[in-house]
Order: C-alpha cells, then sequence, then structure tokens
C-alpha cells in the first residue's frame, strides 16, 4: 500500500466522520481514521471497503477495530487496524474530517505519505517524501542484494542492518 493520507478523526466507535471521509477521499488516497484506539466498536466494514474502492482509495489505516474481516481480506483493499470486533459502530459519536490527527501514536496530516505492507505501515511527513523514498529503495536494494548473496550459498550472517536509517529530527519535525 501506497499513497497519500486523508484523515478524520471520530470519538469512540463513531462512523460518520468515516463516511464523510470515504466521499470526500481523492483517489489514490489511504484514509487514516484516528478512532482513539477504541476496541469495543468498529468503525470499519465491509460496506466501507467496498465504498472506498468504488471511490479509488488504496488503503485504510484504522486507530481501533475492524469487522467483516473475510470479506476485508478477500477485497483488494489494504486494512490496517489494531484488531477485530462483531460488534458495529456506535451511533451518534461526534468527529471530524481533515487536519493533523494521532494515529497509533504518530501524528499524522493530509498529504504525508502511507506506506504499508504485512510488516507494518510507515508515515513519511510530506515534507520529507523524498528522503523517506530514498532511503526505501535503499533498503530495499540491499535486502534484494542480500538475498542474492544467500540464494548463492552465502550463508554468513548479516552484514549490518539491512533497515533504513531513520529520518534526522529535522525531517522529522514536520508537525
Amino acid at each position: 500500500m501506497a499513497g497519500t493520507a486523508w484523515t478524520a478523526r471520530t470519538g469512540p466507535g463513531g462512523y460518520a466522520a468515516v463516511r464523510e471521509a470515504i466521499a470526500t477521499a481523492p483517489p489514490g488516497s489511504v484514509l487514516v481514521l484516528a478512532g482513539e484506539g477504541h476496541l469495543d466498536h468498529a468503525i470499519w466494514g465491509e460496506v466501507s471497503t467496498m465504498l472506498a474502492r468504488r471511490r479509488g482509495v488504496v488503503g485504510v489505516l484504522v486507530d481501533g477495530v475492524v469487522r467483516d474481516l473475510s470479506a476485508i481480506a478477500a477485497g483488494e483493499l489494504a486494512v490496517f487496524a489494531r484488531g477485530r470486533t462483531p460488534c458495529g459502530p456506535a451511533p451518534g459519536v461526534a468527529g471530524r474530517v481533515g487536519g493533523v490527527v494521532d494515529c497509533g501514536g504518530a501524528r499524522v496530516a493530509p498529504g504525508d505519505l502511507v506506506l504499508g505492507d504485512d510488516d507494518g505501515v510507515v508515515i513519511v511527513p510530506a515534507s520529507s517524501t523524498d528522503a523517506g523514498l530514498e532511503l526505501a529503495r535503499s533498503a530495499a536494494q540491499r535486502e534484494r542484494a542480500r538475498l542474492a548473496e544467500v540464494r548463492r550459498g552465502d550463508s554468513a550472517a548479516p552484514r549490518g542492518s539491512s533497515s533504513p536509517r531513520a529520518l534526522s529530527a529535522e525531517q522529522r519535525k514536520e508537525h
């Protein structure tokens, strides 16, 4: 998953801001839904997945829980969440779309780069996108080279770290 953040914040289990975020998200965006880490009511499910996919959303990051996991997994939309629950959204919970949100301890602004795969999600501030992409490319290149060495029979311990170096404090000061 790779796209620019489109943010929304909702109270525990709220769905109104999520629905508005889906309706206003630009194609190619990743919805970043700050649900306060609430674990009792899902703020994402099968219907949301279908609507977001039609809108051109490429992924969803939920600081909360989801439901309808089988339907989500069968779809083409990457969805990352704290967990799952069978309980649907809570009625009448307010929220807002846009602005900087806190999602799982990370500050995310609209336009930040959101990258995710089976190992997790990384947020790159919009002001550091070029540096972040270069670090990711470099790490991927090192990993491909190391895997090629192992395939050729080199079983020696890894040489140094294959993880990218962290962004500097200056690069992270976006927010």
